[in-house]
């Protein structure tokens, strides 16, 4: 049972990752479409870092206190891994905005 939800959180984790690159993209084209067609003014949802640190500190306990641990790593280990997971989804998110900014038409 707790493997499953061990999935889930990781899973979980893993979708707001993904979540942060999406931002700067939907960004750029929503911005397009409202300079070239006059579409509604752009707007983006953009969940808080706290999802991300609160979902990596439920995997990091649950690594602690299970027997199993997520992909065989320790807690520390858990917790280190999901630390850079997070610093270089942050960094694509800024470098892909950089980059879309800079061939904005």
């Amino acid at each position: 049972m707790i493997d499953i939800f061990q999935n889930i959180i990781l899973g979980l984790f893993l979708i707001k990752l993904t979540w942060n690159l999406c931002i700067p993209i939907s960004a750029y084209f929503q911005y397009r479409a409202w300079k070239l067609y006059g579409s509604a003014e752009p707007k983006n949802i953009s969940m808080a870092l706290i999802v991300e640190i609160a979902l990596l500190m439920i995997m990091t306990m649950l690594a602690t206190f299970t027997s199993s641990h997520i992909f065989a790593l320790s807690p520390l280990q858990t917790f280190l891994s999901g630390v850079g997971a997070i610093a270089i989804s942050l960094t694509l998110t800024l470098f892909i905005a950089y980059v879309l900014k800079k061939f904005r038409k």
